[in-house]
């Protein structure tokens, strides 16, 4: 894999993010995503597609759907898939998964969960709604917090 992955994924190290997108057709996009697109997909039903400008790199998110899961992958222009997320029922989430958030937010409901799989491993994405609003907070598959948001405010760890 090629340095210009961990960027893409991270951020943009020592300038500001720029992001633009606008959505495409599968059919516009370069043939290395297409087959990218085709094998991560498969029997899937495509929702949407939509070309992303990071940091000055194009990248592909494609949505769609697998039998009742949402799920969405980023791909590079040269055809590499640098995430998956696939939308997970929250009583499917690791016990360590669960015991992070526990921890923190004791009586704490999980409303909404996400498995999101990069290079760098897999984390958690968890909705949940404890006294005082809705938040959003990030866990690695330890059940360690890695970020913790309410009402779009970010506290990362």
């Amino acid at each position: 894999m090629c340095a210009v992955v961990p960027s893409l994924v991270a951020g943009c190290a020592g300038s500001e993010k720029g992001s633009e997108q606008a959505s495409v057709a599968l059919s516009s996009t370069p043939a290395a995503v297409r087959a990218a697109i085709s094998k991560v997909v498969n029997a899937g039903k495509i929702e949407k597609i939509e070309k992303q400008t990071d940091c000055g790199r194009a990248v592909y998110e494609v949505d769609f759907e697998v039998g009742e899961l949402e799920k969405s992958a980023k791909i590079t222009e040269g055809g590499t898939v640098i995430e998956q997320e696939t939308e997970t029922d929250p009583s499917a989430l690791p016990p360590a998964v669960l015991a992070g958030v526990m921890a923190k937010y004791l009586a704490a409901k999980v409303d909404d969960a996400t498995e999101v799989k990069t290079f760098e491993g897999t984390t958690y994405k968890v909705s949940i709604e404890p006294a005082g609003g809705e938040r959003e907070i990030k866990l690695d598959a330890s059940g360690k917090i890695l970020e913790d948001s309410a009402r779009g405010l970010s506290d990362k760890r």
